[in-house]
Formats: C-alpha cells, structure tokens, sequence
C-alpha cells in the first residue's frame, strides 16, 4: 500500500469512523426528570444519602430519591415526555422507574 494510501485509510478511521458509528448505538430510556419549579424548600434524599438536602431548579430526580415539601411549599418535577408532577405543601414523594421512563399521553 502506498503512503497517501495508508494515510488515507487511518484519517478514515480516526475521524470519520465515529461520527458513522455514532447513529448505530442503543437508544437508552431516559429514566430521570428534573425540578421544574420551586415555591419554599423541595428536599431532595437520594438512594444512598443519610440526610435530604435542599434542591434548587433544574436539579436531575432519579428514580428512588425520597422528594418532601416543607408546609407552606410547593415543587414541581418534569418527566419525560412533557409530563409535570405536582408536590403540595408538606408532602413525600418518591419516584419510581415506571414514571421516569414512561411518556404519557393525552387522548
């Protein structure tokens, strides 16, 4: 093989070979949502944490996190798919897979 050959042949695979790899991977469900609003205090304890701590906007909600509202504060969560869940005052929620990679639909 000749040298342009050869590096023809590398520069292929170096930098056009992933970009044609890239659409052929699994699609993988999202299974998490994000807090969309909050009015007061969204406590937020993952599987792993002892404590809750306080979450702010755009923090990402797993299945399995414990989500609670204090009295007087309310907080909303984005599923996929464009569906809300609403958190009243002095509430516990907890996620469960089934709503974090479920897309809902309006008939």
């Amino acid at each position: 093989m000749k040298p342009i050959g050869i590096l023809a042949f590398a520069t292929f695979f170096t930098v056009l070979g992933p970009l044609a790899l890239a659409d052929q991977r699994p699609s993988v469900p999202v299974e998490s949502g994000r807090v969309s609003a909050i009015q007061g205090t969204l406590l937020g304890r993952g599987p792993f944490d002892k404590q809750p701590s306080e979450l702010v906007e755009n923090a990402v909600i797993r299945a399995g996190d414990d989500l609670s509202t204090e009295d007087g504060s309310t907080g909303e969560v984005e599923l996929p798919g464009g569906t809300f869940l609403r958190i009243g005052p002095a509430t516990e929620r907890t996620p469960r897979r089934q709503m974090l990679s479920c897309r809902f639909a309006a008939t």
